[in-house]
């Protein structure tokens, strides 16, 4: 805790005295893990997020490669060898 501190008033170029560090808060076991809770909640649900766009732009290649350059199945599958080798 002591160096987050440290590098975010250096980061912000600021200084405190002795009292002011002296009279800082820390935060509580619980409010550690509270926080930690949290920062899990958000990494997974970045993580479905992130797997809900590679499926989107997956259905939106395959939209585009049918509809739009009237591709079939063979199409599709050398093109889509051809993107994984490149």
């Amino acid at each position: 805790m002591r160096d987050f501190v440290f590098e975010l008033l250096k980061a912000q170029d600021k200084r405190l005295g002795r009292m002011e560090v002296l009279n800082l808060e820390v935060p509580t076991r619980d409010d550690v893990l509270a926080l930690m809770e949290e920062y899990e909640s958000d990494k997974a649900r970045i993580e479905e997020l992130e797997q809900e766009a590679e499926e989107l732009q997956a259905e939106l290649d395959d939209l585009i490669l049918r509809d739009v350059y009237d591709l079939d199945d063979d199409d599709v599958a050398v093109v889509e060898e051809f993107l994984e080798v490149w």
